[in-house]
């Protein structure tokens, strides 16, 4: 029987050296990761300066941005968990613990179209994948807006990985929350249609929106990407949308608010968005709700 027990524990003791063993390998993976310095391409774009152009900026900075890094851009903690991460959403602006006095026009591409921040590591759970489709111009609107932000000083603690966070980023299960990996790097800039009532330009609006990181590539819902827990609706006429209106759509996007969908940054934008979102969602072809993952 001695001789049972000092087997079951030989092996024992074995899984757990090994079990520490990976859990070091993953660890020091996860911090190579995470220090490591992307060089990727950009292109060249002239930040807008006229007035008419800024007034875009500063709408598609509202929507696209303010719900993150709050409404006046100085940054606001996001994830504090010392075991997972600290995680705050930088201040934009030139103040004091700000990242706009340290970015040029080519480290906002590189940050908002490529996901690489201003030290030249991989930004986390930033949509940059989506801001990818932006058009030269929009792109170019909004940094013009994001250089020219009224400073705001607001410290803010650094970007840190714990332990459980650098390891999962290590083994691979986190690696998903970092768009650079993800991005067509020397792809060229989307042309944005016309801006109007139309299925096309809503369908612009879907893709830079993101609304395919929650609702699937084909928007018919499911469980959502990253937190299988929650459930997103179906976007196409197969989905509960198919008895809504285009007014009580407009009406659920300036009303609604909490649950897991951004209702504050939907809200902000214009009826002739919401109009061209719901006039893209109609078109689709309806579909059943995509089924779990297996």
């Amino acid at each position: 029987m001695k001789r049972v027990f000092r087997w079951v524990g030989g092996i024992v003791a074995a899984l757990v050296v090994l079990a520490l063993a990976a859990f070091g390998f993953f660890y020091w993976r996860g911090g190579q990761f995470l220090a490591a310095v992307h060089d990727v391409p950009v292109e060249t774009i002239a930040p807008a300066a006229d007035e008419a152009a800024l007034a875009r900026g500063a709408h598609l900075a509202a929507v696209y941005c303010a719900d993150c890094h709050g409404e006046d851009f100085g940054g606001q903690p996001m994830i504090d968990d010392a075991a997972f991460a600290v995680l705050p959403a930088p201040n934009l602006t030139r103040g004091r613990g700000g990242v706009g006095g340290r970015l040029d026009a080519a480290g906002w591409v590189r940050a908002v179209r490529h996901g690489v921040g201003v030290d030249g590591r991989a930004l986390f759970i930033m949509p940059s994948e989506y801001y990818a489709n932006f058009s030269r111009e929009d792109l170019a609107a909004v940094v013009g807006h994001l250089m020219a932000l009224p400073p705001v000083d607001r410290e803010l603690p650094e970007r840190r990985f714990g332990p459980v966070g650098r390891t999962l980023t290590g083994a691979g299960p986190l690696r998903e929350g970092f768009p650079v990996l993800r991005i067509a790097h020397d792809a060229p800039f989307a042309v944005v249609p016309p801006i109007g009532e139309t299925a096309e330009y809503g369908a612009y609006i879907a893709r830079t929106f993101g609304c395919p990181a929650c609702h699937g590539a084909n928007l018919a819902g499911g469980p959502t990407h990253g937190a299988p827990e929650i459930f997103s609706p179906n976007l196409t006429p197969g989905g509960p949308l198919a008895a809504w209106s285009e007014q009580s759509f407009l009406d659920q996007a300036r009303s609604r608010q909490g649950e897991h969908m951004p209702w504050r940054a939907v809200a902000k934008m214009t009826d002739e968005e919401l109009q061209a979102l719901w006039r893209y969602l109609a078109s689709l072809p309806a579909l059943p709700n995509n089924p779990p993952p297996a």
